[in-house]
């Protein structure tokens, strides 16, 4: 028996034959069927950022991992993360700068604008551009991240999720919370979320947030 079979991924004919679901009910149908794969998938995902410079290469797997199950279009857990690891390394960096690079740049940014601001308030002017940089990036990254693993060019991806993160604040704003937010309160809580963060801490965000992004993603 191969260990990264996703066996709960696979349907019956039964469950085919019925229609679809939607909404919470689609995510607890999702959730169901993949118990088994979040655990797996957070492990791949810790054990490929390891050598740190394939930190991208890991995020990026994940989230097409991910992105593979929300579709309903699984093959095997192992398979999956190694495509999305080995074949889109450059949309894998390219989303990584565009996304936590460029929130991470911002947010520093508008920490040091907004200090300065207190003896002069033309730094206000700063710290807004750098807050509207970082809010756009994680408002965007869910959709970034679908699109490419969709296969669409880092260009047009970018385009794409650019006009979905803006113009569904509300739905973008679920999707980061989820799938930025959760991981970013673990990382402070450390290490009592010690071990939420290797069994789930990372996949299960990430789920949540390709969940939410699906709307738009397939529209």
């Amino acid at each position: 028996m191969r260990f990264f079979r996703d066996w709960e991924s696979e349907t019956s004919l039964r469950s085919q034959e019925q229609p679809e679901k939607t909404g919470a009910g689609r995510l607890w149908e999702i959730l169901e069927g993949n118990w088994g794969t979040l655990p797996q998938v957070n492990l791949l995902f810790l054990a490929g950022c390891l050598p740190v410079v394939t930190i991208p290469l890991s995020l990026f797997a994940m989230h097409y991992v991910m992105r593979r199950r929300v579709q309903g279009k699984p093959k095997d857990n192992w398979y999956d993360f190694r495509t999305g690891f080995r074949r889109f390394w450059r949309h894998a960096y390219a989303a990584f700068f565009l996304t936590a690079g460029l929130m991470t740049v911002s947010g520093v940014g508008a920490w040091f604008y907004l200090r300065q601001a207190a003896g002069n308030w033309l730094f206000f002017a700063p710290f807004l551009l750098c807050t509207t940089v970082f809010l756009t990036a994680a408002l965007s990254a869910q959709y970034l991240y679908g699109f490419l693993a969709d296969g669409v060019g880092v260009r047009e991806a970018t385009r794409r999720a650019l006009v979905c993160g803006l113009g569904r604040p509300l739905r973008s704003t679920g999707a980061a919370v989820c799938a930025l937010g959760i991981p970013a309160v673990s990382l402070v809580a450390f290490p009592f979320s010690g071990l939420f963060l290797l069994l789930l801490g990372f996949a299960a965000p990430c789920l949540l947030g390709q969940f939410l992004a699906r709307v738009l993603l397939d529209a």
